[in-house]
């Protein structure tokens, strides 16, 4: 079960984003995204998903979309709507382009040889955004150490889920992901008073 439809599982309304054809279709030969292409382009599909209503938003990635989701937080002027962040498997950095070779690296668990951003710098600029971490200590790409590195980065409100066990996709753990998302999309979900109070 992937993310999406775990997430779906929950009751919730999921909009999705092909990150490898996000980023593919905009790599030709020397050309790649820029970090604000990529803030602006997150903010316009969540706008999107508001629409005219500004009905509140949750940004969930993945992986390279986790840092996608944390470069939006991190930049956007105006928040509204977004209501909170969700990553799972956040890497160090985030890549601006992806051709057919990375394809081939990702099988050998090597990054893509794309220019990046990093992502640590970014973490204490999401807040006051909510942000709900998740990671698994046998991550191969994101060893727990740099994991904990990250998370104590981000600035509260912010929590985190550290899944025992756990590999990259965290396909090995996916009940206790499961309760993670549902606890982390909870938490996210309430009021900001609610998630200052009690907060670890």
């Amino acid at each position: 079960m992937n993310m999406v439809r775990m997430i779906s599982s929950l009751g919730y309304d999921v909009f999705g984003l092909d990150v490898r054809h996000y980023l593919s279709s905009s790599t030709h030969g020397s050309k790649v995204l820029t970090e604000d292409q990529i803030a602006a382009d997150m903010e316009e599909a969540m706008r999107t998903v508001a629409g005219p209503e500004h009905r509140p938003v949750l940004l969930a990635g993945w992986s390279q979309g986790a840092t996608m989701a944390v470069l939006a937080a991190a930049r956007m002027r105006d928040r509204q709507p977004l209501q909170g962040v969700l990553t799972i498997s956040l890497p160090e950095a985030g890549s601006l382009g992806w051709r057919r070779l990375d394809t081939l690296l990702s099988l050998f668990r090597k990054p893509p040889h794309e220019p990046a951003f990093l992502v640590e710098p970014l973490l204490p600029e999401v807040a006051p955004t909510p942000l709900w971490m998740v990671y698994g200590t046998q991550d191969r790409f994101t060893a727990a150490s740099i994991a904990r590195r990250l998370t104590a980065m981000a600035h509260r409100p912010r929590r985190s889920r550290e899944i025992e066990g756990g590999n990259h996709t965290l396909d090995n753990q996916s009940s206790r992901l499961k309760s993670s998302l549902e606890a982390g999309l909870a938490w996210l979900s309430r009021p900001r008073s609610a998630q200052q109070a009690g907060r670890r």
